[in-house]
């Protein structure tokens, strides 16, 4: 990891983001411009971590560009005069944000009942065990149901809360 640099003249700073929109897609050197303009004027000092912009690679340069999907075509009738059936919708699946809420602000404030129903929200044992990891809430391991994992993130956020006053006292 290369060390940072800190930009404080408002020309380098205007320079910095004028470089950095022209390489996005779609951003022309007019609108680079513009916006570099409008940037330097709201930012006093940027902190840098790679300043050679010529190097990196940029969003536009790494992302795939994502068409739309095609358009369905209307099923043509089978010999007998019937359509096919419709293929299965795939389900799409969000990504899980353990996150999303924190289990200690949510038992602070609604108690066990509205922690309890925040995590009956999340059906997936494997969800609630990422959402204990990423709040730090001590639980069994080993524990696959997804019930007793909720009643055992209540525990953990219960003994978290305990520790927090025990420490403040």
């Amino acid at each position: 990891m290369t060390r940072p640099t800190q930009i404080s003249e408002r020309q380098k700073i205007k320079a910095f983001f004028r470089d950095l929109l022209r390489g996005e897609a779609g951003v022309s050197a007019a609108q680079a411009e513009t916006l570099a303009e409008r940037c330097a004027r709201r930012v006093k000092r940027v902190v840098v971590w790679d300043l050679d912009l010529a190097s990196a690679s940029t969003r536009a340069d790494t992302e795939p560009v994502l068409s739309p999907p095609p358009t369905a075509s209307k099923p043509s009738p089978t010999a007998r005069g019937t359509t096919p059936a419709q293929p299965q919708a795939v389900e799409q699946s969000t990504a899980f944000d353990p996150y999303a809420f924190s289990a200690v602000v949510v038992l602070t404030k609604t108690g066990k009942d509205g922690l309890l129903k925040r995590l009956s929200a999340i059906d997936r044992a494997e969800h609630l065990k990422k959402l204990a990891d990423a709040q730090h809430l001590a639980i069994d391991r080993t524990l696959d149901s997804p019930d007793a994992l909720r009643h055992a993130i209540i525990k953990a956020a219960e003994q978290r809360i305990a520790d927090r006053r025990a420490a403040a006292s």
